[in-house]
């Protein structure tokens, strides 16, 4: 009876080394996000929002240990470019950024790019005829879609946040600002404005994606894969959908 019990304390504390070593052995990721609300926000030093939430439950799911680091866009794409970030988060995909970062086949969050109006100007912009000389306020480093930066790059006014976008417009700082229907509108509706602007123009349609750093090597696409694989279980699950390519 005392030979059977010490194998089975024995075994039970095998099984329990075993459990600790496999969570202290989790993969650490770094994800690099900003104040992308609703989709990713910092709140008193934590990260929060809907893709934050969406990546914990799938880094559990994998075993892995998320580090959230919230950072200013640009900097966001530059650490991902030199290895210093794993992984941005909510990204649009565009050819100079398949250089440095893999994108997965799935995409999460469509979302679609406007230029938004202050009523207040008194500008009517139906096509981007209609722009002219006016200029127009974005977040630098952004990808708005195919070929609308290039369009309208004698007007670009570049502003380091959409939160910083937002205010301009609604303070007639900028008259016209190119935005993502996201983060703009919750911008305004936080500070009770949505009344005064106006989507003029839709000029794109963009969707998320949460791509790898290139420096990981072969990793980089394996974790890309395995997070695209993960994440559609997680939405289909919720009943949402996700974007193939």
């Amino acid at each position: 009876m005392g030979q059977k019990i010490l194998i089975t304390l024995g075994l039970s504390l095998a099984l329990v080394q075993w459990m600790l070593c496999d969570f202290s052995h989790a993969e650490e990721l770094r994800f690099g996000y900003e104040d992308y609300p609703p989709l990713t926000y910092n709140e008193n030093g934590v990260a929060k929002g809907i893709s934050i939430d969406l990546l914990t439950e799938v880094s559990r799911r994998l075993n892995m240990t998320p580090v959230f680091v919230h950072l200013p866009f640009v900097r966001i794409l530059h650490d991902v470019e030199v290895g210093a970030i794993d992984c941005a988060v909510d990204v649009y995909r565009s050819p100079d950024r398949e250089v440095y970062m893999y994108y997965p086949s799935i995409s999460v969050n469509p979302d679609h790019i406007y230029l938004y109006v202050n009523k207040a100007s008194g500008l009517t912009i139906r096509s981007f005829a209609d722009i002219g000389d006016v200029k127009v306020g974005a977040v630098r480093g952004y990808f708005y879609g195919r070929g609308v930066l290039e369009r309208l790059s004698s007007n670009m006014v570049f502003v380091k946040s959409c939160c910083t976008l937002s205010k301009m417009l609604v303070e007639g700082r900028i008259n016209v600002v190119l935005g993502n229907r996201r983060s703009i509108e919750f911008y305004l509706d936080e500070i009770g404005a949505r009344s005064k602007v106006e989507p003029a123009l839709l000029v794109s349609q963009v969707f998320s994606y949460m791509a790898f750093s290139k420096t990981l090597g072969k990793r980089g696409q394996e974790l890309a894969d395995l997070y695209a694989d993960e994440i559609s279980r997680v939405l289909i699950e919720k009943g949402e959908k996700t974007e193939c390519e």
